[in-house]
């Protein structure tokens, strides 16, 4: 799950901040003749700059590029492990404007090296589905209907 906030800065370029909680893994392994089983989340902040293209009137498609400001734990019955950092992340989507102000959007997103050598890590791939709430469109749109007037 995951909510985000963003600057639309012009047609083509905007900016958006997020928090990502990208869920949990579960994984058993044989150690020294004993099944461990471990439990693992990822979860944290994404910073990304978007360019979009408007396809038609209501459609447009997206790429974005960041990072992802990560915190992951990795536990089992016996031991507890945490961890931090930094990891590059890209993804592409489609968007739809439904009214002037609410869009719909899919997305697919590509989180590289999550976690270090204590947790484990891997890439994440993450696909989403969200509506969001486009502040000002209205002040925009009536803007340019007054510039066209004059």
């Amino acid at each position: 799950l995951g909510v985000f906030g963003g600057y639309q800065l012009n047609q083509y370029i905007a900016f958006e901040a997020a928090y990502l909680k990208l869920g949990e893994a579960k994984a058993t392994y044989l150690e020294t003749g004993v099944e461990q089983t471990y439990i693992g989340s990822m979860q944290g902040f994404e910073f990304s700059a978007l360019a979009s293209i408007n396809l038609t009137k209501n459609f447009a498609t997206f790429a974005k590029a960041g990072t992802f400001n990560w915190f992951g734990e990795n536990n089992n019955s016996e031991i507890s492990h945490t961890g931090y950092s930094w990891a590059p992340t890209a993804g592409v989507g489609l968007s739809y404007q439904f009214t002037k102000n609410w869009q719909a959007r899919v997305e697919y997103q590509y989180f590289h090296e999550l976690g270090n050598t204590t947790l484990g890590s891997s890439s994440s791939h993450l696909t989403t589905l969200g509506i969001s709430y486009r502040f000002g469109e209205a002040v925009k749109l009536n803007q340019a209907k007054q510039g066209a007037a004059k």
